[in-house]
């Protein structure tokens, strides 16, 4: 008897503190900016990288935060920020607790994307639905960007949004899920594509402007510098590159030798800043080599991109060393499912 009435407080404790999470949810979805919905979510996550990442917010809103800054100085210093995921989310809804939205961006509802990504930590409007948002041109979304139409198309297409038509440019099936409206002039039958302003939202956008704009001995992003600083590129392949491993030399000369033009450590058009090993343009294919001359760190988050390629609707291709003994038999088959002929 003792047990079932500590079995029935135990669970009534547990649906209270749902309630609160889903409570807590409701209020950054609405307001990111909302510190004490922050702050008591910190209480509530289900692990100390997510902890971080709350405290992280809160100080970012507030520095002058004293209960924040002891926190965090009491945390171990290995400890990395995460972001608030559910622990056993629904396949097609958001994972940020007590959400249970749809998921549009990455793993997360538009509004908790929003929370989450956005650079700077405002007040979040309620999420509008594509079909209702502003559409804008080409034109006009280079206008609010305060860029060239043809960089932001060019951008656009090398985000893998966009591709270039005989006449005109169509909307991809990546463009198309972050709201790309394919349309057609009346007169000419040139296609054209308007795109819902919630773009302007998403981080991949300004981050390849900066780097499609960025001038020789620009200072790389703190992730990068830091990756490249830890295992430095020296070997170079065939064709010039300088890459990292002597399994990345293999694959690079492989693609050399096979005529595909190719680049190494390119930027992945995704909400997370990210790089491929290689990118392929001439099929949007984006390969990665997770063998055994990776650290297992590095194993683990190649493991982890697989399902931000999926969710972006990326071309991919994962390279083992079973597939490094026999590259000339393999590579073609692979390639040959994204239409590229060696």
């Amino acid at each position: 008897m003792t047990t079932t009435i500590k079995q029935h407080a135990r669970l009534s404790y547990v649906t209270s503190d749902m309630k609160h999470v889903n409570d807590l949810a409701r209020a950054i979805a609405l307001d990111a900016a909302n510190i004490d919905a922050w702050f008591q979510l910190a209480a509530l996550v289900g692990s100390a990288e997510e902890q971080r990442f709350c405290l992280s917010r809160v100080q970012q809103l507030d520095p002058q935060h004293e209960a924040v800054r002891q926190r965090l100085a009491a945390m171990a210093d290995n400890i990395r920020t995460r972001p608030p995921a559910c622990a056993t989310p629904a396949p097609d809804c958001c994972v940020f607790p007590g959400c249970g939205e749809a998921k549009t961006m990455a793993s997360y509802c538009h509004a908790h994307w929003r929370a989450i990504y956005r650079r700077s930590a405002l007040p979040t409007p309620a999420v509008v639905p594509a079909a209702e948002a502003e559409m804008l041109s080409a034109s006009a979304l280079a206008e609010r960007l305060r860029v060239p139409t043809a960089t932001l198309l060019a951008v656009c297409a090398e985000l893998g949004w966009l591709e270039r038509g005989e006449l005109g440019w169509r909307a991809t099936s990546a463009g198309q899920a972050l709201g790309a409206l394919q349309l057609q002039h009346s007169q000419s039958g040139v296609p054209y594509v308007h795109w819902p302003s919630t773009i302007l939202d998403h981080p991949a956008l300004p981050r390849t402007l900066r780097y499609t704009n960025a001038t020789p001995g620009a200072p790389a992003p703190q992730s990068e510098r830091a990756m490249r600083e830890q295992h430095q590129a020296i070997l170079r392949t065939l064709d010039g590159h300088l890459v990292r491993t002597q399994a990345e030399v293999i694959i690079d000369n492989w693609l050399f030798n096979a005529g595909f033009v190719h680049a190494y450590e390119r930027l992945l058009p995704t909400t997370i800043e990210m790089y491929c090993d290689f990118y392929l343009p001439a099929g949007r294919v984006y390969l990665e080599y997770g063998g055994g001359e990776r650290s297992p760190a590095y194993r683990e988050h190649a493991t982890s991109k697989h399902a931000l390629y999926t969710a972006h609707h990326l071309n991919h291709i994962a390279l083992s060393d079973d597939h490094m003994t026999m590259l000339d038999a393999c590579m073609p088959i692979l390639l040959a499912q994204f239409g590229m002929k060696v």
